[in-house]
């Protein structure tokens, strides 16, 4: 069953439109969700992304997802940088902590000292927050400065590529088991990026060809034609949520 999707707590504080801000809040409260409560990300980034322009949306969908991908590493870095256990962290600083230090790690467009004051700031005007904030400024100002090392692979092959490409250990170890260290350190790597974006055409509403031409008029990119006729792979799907579009003619 999909969780339900709660409204803002009151504890949570207002959205703060400025530039940048209410992405990353909202990416926070979403993550802090999946971790704490089993939501699913793509139902609340649905439940979200509207209230967003699409330059925006995109970047809400990289900070969430980003960070549920690579959570394995980045709290095996969080532990080394903040010299405790991670549960030892209420929920909502540890979601601020993983999306500052995604961002340190894995987005280079975003300036180190953006991201590091962004988390700060943030922490600061919630009030289940506040009080870490300077947790939050050290963890990160470190993090941004120093670079940890993961465990040594010739002693644990398994235990480096799980932390390495942050999958789960038993899934590690069956990988090798069957496609060699090689190609499992690929299929990993794969698995980890950010995947196509496809759309099935709702093909009795019209032709292949027709339907093609309303999505380039509405501003889509089809790149590929995908597996089966009714499939297509887009270029570009900023801004796209989950679900059948408003004209009932294609499904994403």
């Amino acid at each position: 069953m999909t969780p339900g999707i709660r409204k803002r707590s009151a504890a949570a504080g207002p959205i703060d439109r400025r530039a940048g801000i209410a992405v990353r809040q909202t990416a926070i409260e979403i993550v802090r969700r999946v971790s704490a409560d089993g939501a699913f990300a793509d139902v609340l980034l649905g439940h979200h992304i509207d209230g967003f322009e699409p330059a925006d949306r995109r970047l809400l969908t990289l900070l969430v997802l980003g960070t549920i991908a690579w959570q394995g590493r980045i709290d095996y870095e969080l532990e080394q940088l903040s010299n405790r256990a991670l549960t030892q962290i209420a929920p909502a600083v540890l979601a601020i902590l993983r999306i500052g230090l995604l961002q340190l790690r894995f987005m280079d467009r975003v300036p180190r000292h953006a991201a590091v004051d962004t988390a700060v700031e943030i922490a600061k005007h919630n009030v289940d927050t506040a009080k870490a904030a300077g947790l939050i400024n050290a963890v990160l100002r470190r993090a941004a400065t120093v670079s940890i090392e993961l465990p040594p692979r010739h002693k644990d092959q398994a235990g480096y590529m799980a932390i390495a490409w942050s999958h789960p250990r038993w899934l590690v170890e069956k990988f090798i088991e069957w496609f060699g260290s090689d190609q499992a350190e690929r299929l990993m790597a794969a698995n980890n990026a950010a995947a196509p974006n496809v759309i099935r055409l709702n093909l009795a509403r019209g032709t292949r060809d027709e339907l093609l031409t309303f999505l380039r008029g509405e501003g889509l990119e089809p790149a590929d034609g995908g597996i089966l006729p009714e499939t297509v792979i887009l270029r570009s799907a900023v801004g796209i949520g989950p679900g059948f579009s408003s004209s009932g003619l294609y499904y994403v």
